[in-house]
């Protein structure tokens, strides 16, 4: 009983444990994670581009003043860039993509925007958020355009920038955007490598949480999409691929644990799992695995030390109960017994002061001379 206690015990702090690391993980995206490292990309990429480049800035100029010349007072300060998704984006270059999503996603764009939904007297938070979801539309259609290995991190990019700009019929979990993450990551960027292990380990644990904590709690992802082997094993070839990586080492490692205790998770019967057989016969085996290795190391540690007043009494009284127990102190009075009988079949009585005794006794002297 105690042992169970102890097991419940150490189980329930497990099924904490990973709950809290993948809260923690949803919290991190909570604070836009993915729009931080976007915004960066656009800073440290897109705009020098632009800045080096006076088509680029032609171009650019060229759509704010067509979005200006566009904007009627049925539209928000943003909606006339969105005809560059549906109609002109299959038409733009790559370059145009990138510097005109970067534009709309943090830029001069995105302020453009922002103003004239001002002068018109509209919602400026929300022409803010169309830019943004307009720009993280063209970053992420950059990312497929046939020249996109021009700019290798544009995958890492453009996911980054549809997840952060959340747009209506898009998911953090859906089978495109960690398409274009393992293709970044397959390109050389190990952040597109950790996106997108992080992407079939949220897809993955999806139910987990309704499971351990109630039906109040967060899902990242559709939890009918939960449980699956394949999300498990692509996740866990993506983290080991950056355990050689100096920039992400750690983070894979803590990551891997992670995909281990929601394998455990999913198979726990306690929380409605259904135990894998494998995994049973697994545990059981190590669990008599190590308990013979304690039994085996404690009996070597008594019988070296028998001789000792303390250890010798410890010592034969737990061979005492051990023989009794395993029955092989049963099995040896049965055979000394049945020996002794033997032996008794086989005496003979000895044969005193007669002839033959007398005869037998010269033959042997005469055998010593």
């Amino acid at each position: 009983m105690a042992t169970s206690r102890r097991r419940r015990a150490r189980l329930g702090a497990l099924v904490l444990a990973c709950v809290a690391a993948l809260a923690a993980r949803a919290r991190a995206s909570d604070v836009d994670t993915e729009c931080a490292e976007a915004r960066r990309a656009c800073a440290r990429d897109a705009r020098r581009a632009i800045d080096s480049d006076a088509r680029l800035q032609k171009f650019l100029a060229t759509a704010t003043r067509d979005a200006t010349r566009a904007d009627g007072d049925a539209a928000l300060g943003a909606s006339r860039y969105g005809g560059f998704v549906a109609d002109d984006a299959p038409r733009l270059a790559f370059a145009e993509l990138v510097a005109l999503g970067c534009c709309l996603f943090d830029g001069e764009c995105a302020r453009d925007a922002a103003t004239r939904a001002a002068r018109r007297g509209d919602d400026e938070a929300a022409a803010t958020r169309d830019a943004l979801e307009i720009g993280g539309a063209l970053l992420f259609r950059a990312s497929e355009h046939e020249h996109w290995t021009k700019m290798p991190g544009i995958g890492t990019l453009g996911a980054d920038a549809r997840t952060c700009a959340e747009a209506t019929g898009t998911t953090r979990c859906d089978d495109a955007l960690v398409a274009t993450y393992v293709k970044a990551g397959d390109a050389g960027d190990e952040l597109g490598v950790l996106r997108a292990g992080d992407a079939m380990l949220r897809r993955y644990v999806a139910g987990l949480a309704t499971r351990v904590q109630g039906e109040g709690a967060r899902e990242e992802c559709d939890a009918t999409r939960g449980g699956d082997v394949g999300d498990a094993a692509g996740a866990r070839a993506l983290f080991k691929r950056l355990l050689t990586s100096n920039r992400f080492d750690k983070v894979a490692a803590e990551r891997l644990r992670e995909v281990t205790r929601a394998e455990e998770l999913w198979v726990d019967p306690t929380r409605g799992g259904t135990p894998d057989k494998a995994y049973l016969m697994a545990d059981a085996l190590i669990r008599l695995a190590s308990r013979g290795a304690t039994a085996i190391a404690v009996c070597v540690v008594f019988y070296v030390f028998r001789n000792f007043t303390f250890i010798g009494g410890a010592w034969r009284f737990a061979r005492s109960v051990f023989l009794a127990v395993t029955g092989i102190s049963l099995v040896t009075r049965v055979f000394k017994r049945v020996r002794a009988f033997v032996k008794w079949l086989r005496w003979k009585p000895p044969v005193v002061d007669t002839r033959q005794a007398r005869r037998e006794e010269a033959r042997k002297s005469k055998k010593r001379v």
